[in-house]
């Protein structure tokens, strides 16, 4: 189990040089399969630090925040914006994960790819991107294999995020995740890009048991259609009558007295109709109302503690109250936590969502 003594380290973007460490209040932190938050503040005329110093360290585009705990890094991001308040003399900080870096950067290269295994075309996308000599800098594994070849196109004239195009080569129908991990290196960080189908531990022994009553204090369980519905329709290339279209029918939910509910997924960039429907069967399995979302809510000092688990990872969610009377217990994956470092008296918390399952009860 990880240390209970978060540690927040700030430097330079371009370089990874490390400045300063500063103690920080207020913080929260999150992050998801999409990226992540951090949110925290702290006092200027802090004893033994240059307030000019403090200033510099946290100008927001420039500079880098870490969270470390123990001996790893927990987060780490771009500082997005910085606040200062005059009368009580504190700045407050927001940072965003590495990955949000591509949504400011612009393609201005043409390029075309045929038959060119997805994983490459996303490593020669983000080496175009890190080309400019004024690049925050990502080392890229070397393995690319993703069982997936595909044609891929960008122009510079549509003027469009490297991100937009990262993400539209990793949401492909063998699709795969991609998160940015910070690595402790003497007196500075290095970055470096790792891929997962999906990410996370795999299932196997479901070590990892999450349970109420028992290690979560508390859980919310969220049923809603929201994105979700019993006729899942995807949208590809074309338009009018030229427009492909392909429908995915949850007949079981119908067939138990489920009205029907139509949901649309957008996959417009997709000409070719086999593609496009195994992208839509894709979606509707995630789409597929309504799919319950657990939450739950624990100390980070409870097993398993805050560092024993990471994002996307294989887990168990054990169950039984007078929701789920019969008990419930599944395997799922975790999607997402936010963490909330101990204030006065109170110990470090921790929230952890996971993954929805047709069968939970």
């Amino acid at each position: 189990m990880a240390a209970d003594e978060p540690r927040y380290v700030f430097g330079d973007a371009l370089t990874g040089k490390i400045i300063e460490e500063i103690p920080c209040q207020g913080v929260s932190v999150n992050l998801d399969l999409g990226g992540g938050e951090f949110r925290a503040s702290f006092g200027l005329d802090l004893t033994g630090k240059s307030n000019e110093d403090l200033v510099n360290c946290t100008v927001p585009g420039k500079t880098f925040v870490v969270m470390e705990i123990g001996n790893s890094v927990a987060w780490g991001g771009i500082i997005w914006n910085a606040t200062y308040q005059s009368q009580a003399k504190i700045m407050q900080l927001y940072a965003k994960t590495l990955d949000q870096y591509p949504t400011k950067r612009l393609i201005e290269t043409d390029r075309e790819w045929e038959s060119t295994d997805a994983r490459q075309v996303f490593l020669d996308l983000y080496n175009m991107m890190q080309a400019d000599p004024n690049s925050i800098e990502v080392t890229l594994p070397s393995g690319t294999y993703s069982g997936l070849e595909i044609d891929f196109s960008v122009a510079a004239s549509d003027r469009g995020t490297y991100r937009a195009a990262l993400d539209s080569v990793a949401n492909t129908v063998q699709g795969f995740e991609w998160i940015i991990d910070w690595v402790r290196n003497a007196n500075g960080y290095s970055k470096m890009l790792r891929f997962g189908a999906p990410l996370g531990q795999p299932s196997g022994s479901y070590d990892v048991v999450f349970e109420y009553p028992g290690n979560i204090l508390n859980y919310w369980r969220n049923d809603t259609m929201g994105a979700a519905g019993t006729n899942i329709v995807g949208i590809g290339a074309g338009e009018g009558t030229d427009m492909n279209v392909v429908e995915v029918v949850h007949a079981d939910l119908l067939n138990n007295g489920f009205p029907r509910y139509d949901q649309t997924v957008s996959f417009k960039d997709i000409g070719d109709l086999n593609t496009l429907e195994l992208l839509t069967r894709k979606q509707a399995d995630l789409a597929k109302a309504p799919q319950p979302v657990y939450t739950v809510e624990m100390k980070a000092d409870r097993e398993p503690g805050f560092g024993d688990w990471g994002l996307g990872d294989a887990c168990r969610l054990v169950i039984k109250d007078p929701r789920h009377p019969h008990g419930m217990n599944f395997p799922t994956r975790i999607i997402r936590w936010e963490y909330t470092p101990k204030q006065a008296d109170s110990v470090s918390e921790v929230r952890v969502t996971f993954e929805g399952d047709d069968d939970a009860s």
